[in-house]
């Protein structure tokens, strides 16, 4: 990967600053879950440092910000693109299981909360396999932003006093929480600072010290000794064990682009099977009118989720090959689906996660999708080195002899779908949202936005969208739910007005075309932000 240098990110940088959804820039571009990550992405950048250095700032600053989305306690599924070879790597940070756990104690069902619901965090180590590979910056250069907002606080955002006011009673049940995001008995509010002096030492340690602070030095043991305190089943041996994998992405070739995803255990194949199942359907069924589209869109989603779905899991256990999703006949049965009545819905996971999107005029590029999964992760926060961990244990199945079923040392079907389309080799665009399963369908919408019907990556993310929730009941923006939801009926498809925006995601996304500005857009349903240089 091409550095750009400091002399190509030059001393009198021009910065895009806006609160609007679009931005440009010639030199390069980020669009992140906040603003504070996509300004220490953008400080890095003008620093000389390349994609990646960038994209890691911005996902410490995340893990500060956004903690009732993502953590250091977390993981992440990423997609990096190097200009100069022009091929996409992917890097698979998700955690395994517990190499102690016994597939009985989760008999009667997976553990939502608490110590025992977490597998291995993976973000941190996946910082370590990026900047190794593609770095060039000093590691502890890209705390500096995390660090500072870690030490000295950072306000409350509408999307975190909005969900720790919702989850209060669950949230306040530990005592990590209680004292952190409750200092005074009641939920901290829009604007309050949020102050993490034991996460800020974690940090520390790892900006000092690298990855193996957390996986083979002291604020691994001070955890694991808190979490089997409080009955929870990773070890040391997890954390020195636990490696992350750099993966060949899988793609498709939808209306003249190549649409690369991460293969499985990560969802992303489901929305490449969504793609070529409107790929089969005239242009005009799915760019004129919303209710035809959102038809069709819904359809696909059905014919390709509820069937597919549950072959997904760790690629080792999983009973097809990752190519077998994408197969003709698979395909062709999707289509047929699609075309036929709709099945019953069916339950879908939803999730607490958030995304970066980095790239620069030479056609690097990098898309991190990081999470804990559930809103607020296990509700179980570690005191000692304030880490929030996750609850992706919730994700295996408790049944036997399935692809996604609980084993030691194993990795869960994954929510997490990092995106980039390429058109005749050259990168077009660097695509994220956050969202549960909702991360595919999403995508699908956005892709048909960018493609088919020409929108510009503004536009594009405005468009109005559907999505579905835990339940799988199928969900409609408010502002055009009294014209849609009665053509959907008339279609037989159940679905009802939706009037909260996190459930619709918040996309991150950059345009690359050649010979014109990087375009910038932000997803402002939740608290997203795009910059420019």
């Amino acid at each position: 990967m091409s550095s750009g240098g400091a002399a190509y990110f030059g001393k009198a940088c021009d910065v895009s600053i806006s609160n609007v959804r679009e931005v440009t820039g010639a030199r390069a571009a980020v669009s992140t879950g906040d603003p504070a990550a996509t300004r220490a992405a953008c400080k890095i950048l003008a620093s000389g440092g390349s994609v990646v250095d960038a994209a890691i700032a911005a996902s410490a600053v995340l893990a500060v910000v956004m903690p009732h989305a993502t953590s250091i306690g977390g993981d992440a599924f990423i997609l990096v693109r190097d200009a100069p070879t022009g091929k996409i790597h992917g890097l698979n940070a998700s955690g395994t299981a517990p190499l102690s756990v016994q597939p009985a104690t989760f008999r009667d069902g997976m553990h939502q909360r608490g110590a025992s619901a977490a597998v291995v965090p993976g973000l941190v180590r996946a910082w370590d396999a990026l900047h190794e590979r593609f770095g060039i910056l000093s590691w502890d250069s890209l705390f500096e932003d995390s660090l500072l907002l870690a030490e000295r606080g950072c306000a409350v955002s509408p999307s975190l006093a909005q969900t720790i006011s919702t989850l209060e009673g669950y949230l306040k049940l530990d005592p990590g929480w209680s004292s952190t995001f409750f200092p005074l008995g009641t939920p901290l509010k829009l604007g309050d600072t949020l102050n993490q002096p034991a996460l800020a030492r974690t940090l520390r340690s790892i900006a000092d010290l690298g990855a193996d602070a957390l996986y083979r030095g002291d604020a691994g043991a001070a955890l694991i000794q808190y979490i089997q305190s409080a009955g929870g089943l990773l070890s040391l041996t997890d954390l020195e064990k636990f490696s992350v994998s750099w993966v060949e992405p899988v793609s498709t070739e939808y209306h003249g682009h190549d649409v690369f995803v991460m293969p499985p255990n990560s969802y992303g194949i489901l929305m490449l099977m969504q793609l070529q199942c409107l790929a089969a359907l005239p242009l005009e069924e799915i760019t004129t009118d919303l209710a035809k589209r959102m038809s069709w869109q819904i359809r696909a989603m059905r014919a390709c989720v509820d069937v597919w779905l549950p072959e997904i899991g760790d690629p080792a256990c999983m009973k097809v090959s990752t190519m077998d999703f994408l197969a003709d006949q698979s395909i062709t049965d999707a289509r047929m689906r699609m075309l036929a009545q709709l099945p019953p819905e069916q339950a879908a996971p939803a999730g607490g996660t958030t995304s970066i999107t980095v790239s620069d005029a030479e056609g690097n590029a990098v898309c991190i999708v990081q999470s804990i999964y559930n809103p607020c992760g296990a509700h179980f926060i570690d005191p000692n080195t304030g880490m929030i961990l996750n609850n992706r244990m919730f994700c295996f199945d408790h049944r036997p002899a399935r692809p996604n079923s609980i084993a030691p040392g194993k990795r869960s079907a994954h929510t997490l779908n990092p995106v980039m389309v390429t058109k005749n080799g050259s990168l077009r665009w660097v695509y994220a949202s956050p969202g549960g399963i909702s991360q595919t369908i999403t995508g699908a919408q956005i892709l048909v936005n960018l493609i088919d019907r020409k929108l510009e990556v503004g536009p594009a993310i405005d468009e109005t969208r559907w999505a579905v929730d835990r339940g799988g009941k199928v969900l409609i923006e408010p502002s055009v739910a009294a014209t849609v939801l009665p053509a959907l009926a008339a279609q037989k498809i159940s679905a009802k007005c939706e009037e909260d925006d996190y459930l619709f995601g918040s996309a991150t996304l950059i345009q690359c075309e050649p010979n014109c500005p990087l375009r910038a857009a932000a997803d402002l349903r939740r608290n997203a932000s795009a910059m420019a240089i």
